[in-house]
This record gives structure tokens, C-alpha cells and sequence, in this order.
């Protein structure tokens, strides 16, 4: 359905955003939405709405540009069969394409892709935090939410809309930006 639909906005737009949130699933059906969104020649952006991982952290990545919300997460692992009906073989397989992927796509050699797809001992894989996932190129930005984005959008309408001062106008954009919400530890 995804691809069917993909194709149909690639003839209508000329561009598409990905909401992305999602604890992954099938590597062949992930591949497929992968090559999908790499071989568009219109532009990409996936935005992780929430959560990528697993196989969705891939299909991120297919995207010319992917960004993540400020309370977002992404995981990545090295593929299993919940099955079990996997042989080690296969999943050897798809472990190496998944790493390739990923080293292509983030500019890493192969043991810094392997050691983040095994996780820490006794961890399936591992979870990035916006500010990780910046540092290590899984994503080029991250979108601030919350009231500083509410009140910054609700004082430029005002502006836009209401206020023919200019020095009004000023302080209050001042004061947008200026609000901060503590840090909850």
C-alpha cells in the first residue's frame, strides 16, 4: 500500500514528507519502502514523528533528508525471526545488507555499524536520543516542539496580523524567543 501510494504523490508533488512512527517489521517489505523512497527522483523527507526502530530506522535513512522531533527515539538491531523460522544463514545475510545500508547512508565503517546493531551485552541493539542520532548523522535536525514553538508561532501571527509597530513587534518576537522550559530530570 505504502509504494502505491508513494508513487501516486511523487506525480502530484514536487516533494513528499514521510511521518515516520513505527517499531519497524518485515526486512524484505522494509527493503522494498526503502528502494522505493532511495530511487525517487522527487525530494524526500522523513520526519520521525515519534519512534523509528528496527526496520523503519533503515527506511528513515532512504530519505534525502531525515529529521526527528525532540521527543522522538530510533533503535537499531540486528534482524531476528520472532518465528524463529529464520536460518542463521539468512539472517547473516540480511545483518549484512542492513549494515551496509547504514554504513553507506551515515559514512561509518563496518565494526561502528556492527557494535550499534549488537547493543550494549545483554541489549537488543540500541536507542538514540535526538541530540545521539544528530551527532552520529541518522538525522540532520531536530524539530523543537512545545509551548517556545506554540507561543513563537502564536506572537508572529500576532505581529503579522494585529501590531503595525515595529518596536512592539520586536519585543515581543524578543520574548518568544527567549522562553525556556526547565529540563524534566
Amino acid at each position: 500500500q505504502f509504494i502505491s501510494e508513494f508513487n501516486y504523490l511523487e506525480q502530484v508533488s514536487n516533494s513528499v514528507d514521510i511521518n515516520i512512527n513505527s517499531s519497524g517489521g518485515s526486512v524484505l517489505s522494509g527493503l522494498s519502502i526503502f528502494s522505493t523512497i532511495l530511487n525517487s527522483s522527487t525530494p524526500t523527507r522523513a520526519i520521525i514523528t515519534g519512534v523509528a526502530a528496527s526496520m523503519s530506522s533503515v527506511i528513515a535513512l532512504a530519505a534525502d533528508e531525515t529529521v526527528m522531533n525532540d521527543f522522538g527515539t530510533l533503535m537499531i538491531h540486528l534482524p531476528y525471526s520472532p518465528s524463529g523460522e529464520g536460518s542463521s544463514e539468512q539472517l547473516d545475510h540480511f545483518a549484512n545488507m542492513l549494515s551496509r545500508i547504514y554504513e553507506q547512508r551515515l559514512g561509518k565503517t563496518k565494526e561502528e555499524v556492527m557494535t550499534l546493531l549488537e547493543g550494549e551485552e545483554g541489549e537488543d541493539g540500541t536507542w538514540f536520543t535526538p541530540e545521539k542520532a544528530l551527532e552520529l548523522g541518522f538525522i540532520s535536525s531536530i524539530i523543537p516542539t512545545g509551548i517556545q514553538v506554540s507561543l513563537k508561532k502564536d506572537a508572529d501571527e500576532f505581529i503579522l496580523n494585529k501590531v503595525e509597530s515595529s518596536e512592539v513587534a520586536n519585543k515581543l518576537q524578543e520574548i518568544a524567543a527567549n522562553i525556556t522550559i526547565p529540563e524534566i530530570k
